[in-house]
């Protein structure tokens, strides 16, 4: 049983005033009394319940509550990096939650953090149009702010990344060095943000032919089948780049790769999306596109600070902020191919 203010009050032989006055205002305490209580609390092992008390007194908690849709991508561990940099220049904390890609678990996870009165919600939703539970959170009164790729009219604060300006960078980075067959490898194809980054690479390489395979399914280690085939086609038909729409997926490129003894960048080009640690350190630098992570998180939790701030929200403006990503060139992708005469219309990015 968890001890409680009236048991130290009886250990020390005070009333259960003169332990919250310790606890809050010892000033107000002799420093005798004040230290019997203390001691009391010792004995007893007695923890403030902080949570309780903060909602006593603010009808709130202090903590920020994250919802993701999964906590093993390393992309939102730099989202939750920089929500907790600004969370803490408010003294509040930050709790993490997963829906593991479930809309129905995501709701459940709202409804909960709703009902522990959590100062607001950070949300990458779990699939790109489960919104419905949200907007009942939003009026009731718990400020939350969608993290993440966003698309569509919605009566909230946001933040994302500009996908299509990733895609173009990475189109225009690999038609400046001549490549005219290439394969964007996605998972899946219809979700929004991988759409937008084959959109983007398909309107900056005009006269290309252009590939979208969808590998979705694929397994760390277990390499990408759905491109096995264009990757063992004779050298004129070969894709001679792959844009992919992850590190990991790129990562799985690579191996493809070496499984057939083709030689990147001179055969094949690899480019990677995320910009991920390991990317640098790896035995062939991967070029990639950088994303402006943990910017995102602490813009994020600003936004849902200050819509906090407006009271009931009556005069609070929501914004949309989008930020830009950047192609970093690196070994995978650093030879410029010879010139090349035939050229083949590029493929709609839906399209395999």
């Amino acid at each position: 049983m968890r001890t409680g203010i009236k048991d130290v009050a009886r250990l020390a032989g005070v009333s259960i005033g003169t332990v919250s006055h310790v606890l809050n205002h010892p000033q107000l305490v002799s420093p005798e009394t004040a230290e019997r209580v203390r001691e009391a609390m010792r004995q007893l092992g007695y923890v403030r319940n902080e949570p309780a008390r903060q909602l006593a007194l603010r009808g709130r908690s202090e903590l920020i509550a994250v919802v993701l849709p999964t906590i093993t991508d390393p992309f939102f561990l730099d989202v939750v990096h920089g929500a907790q940099q600004a969370a803490a220049l408010h003294g509040l904390e930050v709790m993490v939650t997963s829906s593991e890609h479930d809309v129905q678990r995501e709701h459940r996870q709202l409804e909960a953090l709703e009902q522990r009165r959590v100062r607001g919600v950070l949300l990458s939703p779990a699939v790109d149009a489960s919104l419905e539970g949200v907007r009942a959170l939003q009026e009731r009164g718990t400020p939350l702010v969608l993290v993440g790729p966003v698309f569509g009219e919605h009566p909230l604060c946001s933040v994302s990344i500009d996908e299509r300006s990733g895609g173009r960078q990475v189109g225009a980075h690999l038609a400046a060095a001549g490549h005219r067959r290439v394969v964007f490898a996605g998972a899946p194809l219809s979700a929004h943000h991988v759409h937008e980054r084959c959109a983007g690479l398909v309107e900056t390489l005009p006269g290309a032919d252009v590939r979208a395979v969808d590998v979705s399914g694929w397994q760390p280690g277990g390499g990408l089948p759905a491109i096995r085939e264009l990757l063992d086609a004779p050298a004129r038909r070969r894709p001679t780049a792959i844009a992919c729409a992850n590190d990991l997926i790129a990562l799985e490129a690579l191996a493809e790769c070496a499984q057939r003894g083709l030689a990147v960048p001179q055969q094949v080009a690899v480019v990677g999306y995320d910009d991920m640690p390991f990317t640098r350190s790896a035995a062939v630098s991967l070029s990639t596109v950088s994303q402006p992570q943990q910017e995102m998180g602490r813009c994020a939790t600003e936004l849902l600070l200050r819509e906090d701030g407006d009271g009931d929200g009556a005069g609070h403006e929501h914004e949309r902020v989008v930020l830009q990503p950047t192609v970093v060139a690196r070994r995978t992708s650093d030879r410029v191919l010879p010139a090349r005469r035939a050229a083949v219309p590029a493929r709609d990015c839906v399209g395999g």
